[in-house]
This record gives C-alpha cells, structure tokens and sequence, in this order.
C-alpha cells in the first residue's frame, strides 16, 4: 500500500480529520527534523525535550502516536512510555528512536510496550513510513474493538408496534377469516 493512502486512512484520527503525533527527544536537532517531516506529511505536531514533559503532554493531547527517544534526561524514554501506558486508557502507538541498537535496549522497548524502534540516524522516509504503518494499525485495532451496529433493531417491530397492526404485523389481511384460515395463512408465512 502507498504512503498516501495509508496517510489517507489515517487521517481521520482527530476532530480536523489529522493525527495527533507527539514527538520527544532532547537533541533540538533531532526533534526538529521528526516534528518537520510528521508535520509536512499532514500531521498535528506536539515536541517536548525531556521524559516528564513528554507524560504531561500526552495526559493533555491524547496523541495517537508518540515518537519517543529512549535516552533523555530526567526520565528516560522507556520510564516515560511506561508511565504514558498506565495514565492513558486509549493506548498511543509508540515508537522509540534511540542511538543503542543493543538487543537489550531492543527488549527493553519490547517490554514496556512500544510497536517499534527506529534507530539513530534515519532516513525522513524511513521515518514517515514507519508513523503511517504504527497510526495504520491503530486505527485498524480501533475498528476491530468498535462495537458493530445491528440490523436487528431497525427492522424488529416491537410488541407495541404489532398490537397497533390488525394482522400482528403480517402482510397478508385476516380480517373476515375464520380462525382455522387464519392459522394456515400465519403457519404458511412463517414457513
């Protein structure tokens, strides 16, 4: 599927129609060129620069993603993610950024519940690429959890309804039938 059209179904994530990215690192440069790039593909931008600043703006944005550096001062990304995970209901996607690649920084992100890991340095295609497919599986988990409407309701009469109809809610007219037909003709719709 083509970045656009991931980013096309995507887009419907907040009120005006665009998703809500949160982006924290503590190298202004850094933060600079992922909020750029996220808010060049069409999306809402938020930055913080430190791990507490980061849980406070995602308490207060509700994004549905967050790109998170692992080491930051004060709190680290993996304590932030953890503390985003435990105050937010609706879980935002998490995608860490970090300059370890180690396996155990891999289990670390892993195990507090972050989608993916893009190490340091990245390309801004590698990183478009990887927010669309994080918002994408988002919104595709959101849909399967949405309760499905019915059909039932819209077409069920009520009891009410049916005492108002001279038939019980039949089709075919009863009236001037002696019972015995009326059952054959009820008994011959119903079946």
């Amino acid at each position: 599927m083509a970045f656009g059209t991931v980013l096309a179904k995507v887009l419907d994530m907040t009120d005006n129609g665009r998703a809500r990215v949160l982006v924290a690192d503590d190298e202004p440069a850094i933060r600079r060129f992922v909020e750029g790039h996220l808010r060049g593909a069409g999306y809402d931008m938020y930055a913080a620069s430190s791990g507490e600043e980061v849980v406070a703006l995602a308490d207060l944005h509700r994004p549905d993603l967050v790109v998170l550096d692992v080491e930051m001062p004060d709190m680290d990304g993996l304590d932030a993610c953890h503390r985003i995970r435990a105050i937010r209901d609706d879980k935002p996607a998490i995608l860490f950024i970090t300059g370890r690649g180690d396996e155990a920084t891999l289990r670390l992100a892993s195990v507090t519940g972050a989608e993916d890991l893009l190490p340091k340095p990245f390309s801004s295609s590698e990183l478009l690429n990887r927010a669309a497919a994080l918002l994408e599986g988002r919104r595709l988990a959101r849909e399967r959890s949405e309760p499905k409407c019915s059909l039932v309701p819209r077409f069920a009469k009520t009891d009410a309804q049916r005492s108002q109809d001279h038939d019980g809610g039949l089709r075919t007219p009863r009236a001037g039938l002696s019972a015995s037909t009326q059952e054959s003709v009820v008994a011959s719709q119903l079946a």
